[in-house]
């Protein structure tokens, strides 16, 4: 049997501090995921991740803005362990979706320019985010691990 080696390599874009960061061996990755997830945007900040074969740019690049056709938007809140994420394709919003959302579930901010909040039913605990960052990153397709509902971004 034939296996094809290709490396991912998994680029975050953290409004916050206006640079990428990338990784692509395992561990990098996994310490990329726990600043993700611990990244406060409370404060209108957006935080994107890209899994695909080469880094990702922003617009703030060198080179200008080189994203993949398909990657995710991040929405954590650490104090409270909810985290929520928006799938962001050429035709294609979705929104996390949790059916059990309690009703303390925080409505998460999702873009930097509003504050667009996401609604309280895309909020999720921080370790089913994990866990879809975790498969997007190995797979670079939507993850499976979690539900979805359609999302509101203009194209």
């Amino acid at each position: 049997m034939t296996t094809i080696d290709t490396a991912t390599v998994v680029t975050v874009l953290f409004d916050q501090d206006e640079r990428t960061h990338t990784a692509s061996a395992p561990d990098e990755v996994e310490t990329l995921i726990d600043r993700v997830l611990n990244e406060n945007t409370e404060y209108s900040r957006t935080t994107i991740v890209c899994a695909w074969d080469r880094p990702a740019r922003s617009d703030r690049d060198e080179g200008g803005a080189l994203f993949p056709p398909a990657y995710l938007r991040v929405a954590s809140h650490p104090p409270t362990g909810w985290a929520a994420m928006t799938w962001i394709g050429t035709d294609t919003v979705l929104d996390t979706f949790n059916p059990h959302a309690p009703e303390e579930a925080p409505e998460l901010v999702f873009a930097c320019d509003g504050p667009d909040l996401l609604p309280a039913s895309a909020s999720l605990p921080q370790a089913d985010v994990r866990r879809a960052l975790t498969e997007y990153t190995h797979t670079g397709r939507r993850p499976t691990t979690v539900q979805w509902q359609q999302g509101y971004l203009a194209l």
